[in-house]
């Protein structure tokens, strides 16, 4: 019986359907009254004055992971979001909050690393490499071959772990509603501790043999603790098959996702990444 519930995305008890009819409606209601009638699109054609704008002229949002001390947190804070809560997941570019769980479509996996600045001296990114092979930048070269990626190499050799971040990545379409849109497009990066979520959740998928968009994943998260602090991770659980229709929507936006990344052109907000920063979790070990 189970295994049957399993089966399809979307199966939800009353109670689950009836939240999720209710939250649906109440974003198209705000969209609705958020754009007047004479400011409405007609037809398929794109907005007047975006024509020369395509998907590498953009910055792909990313699936947040609230922290104690993340910025959206801080209400002096321009990227605050009202009513954030720790271990509830947020929009980083439309500030959209999806509570505690939400639920995805993965439409393709890849690897990268960054390399911040030491906050003393300014922050921000010193190296950067979007094949995870060759950094871009300071000191740039042949990742594997860096001292920034040696473990140890953390605050200055004084830390856990690399300088260096390696992330897994994963360009997804949130599922709203049984539903999958454009506009859900994001990117969801695991990073340090939750490397180890990552890489179960590429065993769950690859034993599947199917293509990696054919499945829904239920992602939610957990509170941990060490000697340090403590920090919210992410737990993934498959949440059955895709529809048909979503099928052949996830397969378009991989297909556009695909060219952005062999183009070298794939980009995501990775502005409050860096461990360092006032988004720091209290956790070296922590996953965003």
């Amino acid at each position: 019986m189970k295994q049957q519930q399993k089966q399809q995305a979307g199966q939800r008890t009353p109670q689950q359907q009836t939240a999720a009819i209710e939250k649906h409606q109440s974003r198209e209601a705000v969209r609705r009254e958020a754009v007047p009638d004479y400011l409405q699109r007609r037809g398929d054609a794109p907005p007047m004055g975006l024509e020369n704008l395509d998907r590498a002229d953009m910055t792909l949002p990313r699936l947040g992971l609230c922290q104690s001390l993340s910025l959206q947190r801080s209400k002096s804070d321009p990227k605050y979001i009202a009513g954030l809560d720790e271990g509830e997941f947020f929009n980083t570019i439309t500030r959209e909050n999806y509570g505690s769980r939400v639920e995805l479509v993965p439409l393709l996996f890849y690897k990268t690393r960054i390399l911040f600045g030491p906050m003393d001296e300014g922050g921000g990114l010193r190296c950067q490499s979007p094949d995870n092979l060759l950094g871009i930048g300071e000191p740039g070269g042949t990742c594997i071959k860096c001292p920034f990626s040696q473990f140890g190499s953390a605050r200055n050799g004084e830390g856990k772990g690399t300088a260096c971040n390696q992330f897994f990545n994963y360009a997804a379409l949130i599922v709203d509603d049984g539903r999958v849109t454009p506009e859900g497009l994001l990117v969801f990066s695991l990073k340090s501790s939750a490397l180890r979520v990552a890489k179960d959740w590429n065993a769950l998928i690859r034993i599947r043999n199917l293509d990696i968009f054919a499945g829904v994943y239920e992602i939610t998260s957990t509170e941990r603790k060490n000697d340090i602090g403590r920090w919210y991770e992410p737990v993934v659980n498959p949440a059955g098959n895709v529809s048909r229709e979503t099928y052949e929507a996830a397969r378009e936006a991989y297909a556009a996702v695909a060219d952005l990344q062999r183009a070298g052109k794939l980009r995501h907000d990775v502005e409050d990444l860096n461990p360092e920063a006032g988004a720091r979790e209290e956790s070296s070990a922590a996953p965003f």
